[in-house]
């Protein structure tokens, strides 16, 4: 989904690259509006790593990545709006993971 042609992504996005580092948060812009994400720590991603291990959780990683890094709108904010629509997480924690380096398009060689 592409921001609309009205919407101010560099003023929206200015701060939090201000805040978090450039190239260190990313802006997805979902059906409910526009979310933004800082990069996960290396706890962070740990811990998802380890929720990922338990066949149980694992189908809670990809939201609590998300939950764990939302950085605009706020966590509870973001929380209303998944629990409206919970395919936003599918639609951001891909480009969360990329923030914290995982490419599923890297070169590998045997």
């Amino acid at each position: 989904m592409d921001f609309p042609a009205d919407f101010d992504v560099e003023a929206w996005m200015s701060p939090l690259r201000e805040k978090y580092g450039t190239g260190k948060v990313v802006g997805v812009m979902t059906v409910a509006g526009p979310v933004a994400f800082r990069r996960p720590t290396g706890p962070e991603y740990d811990r998802c790593l380890a929720l990922r291990q338990d066949p149980a959780s694992r189908h809670l990683v990809g939201k609590q990545i998300c939950l764990m890094t939302v950085v605009s709108p706020d966590r509870p904010a973001f929380e209303a709006m998944i629990a409206d629509w919970p395919g936003i997480v599918d639609t951001c924690d891909d480009q969360v993971w990329l923030l914290a380096g995982v490419d599923p398009k890297a070169a590998v060689k045997k």
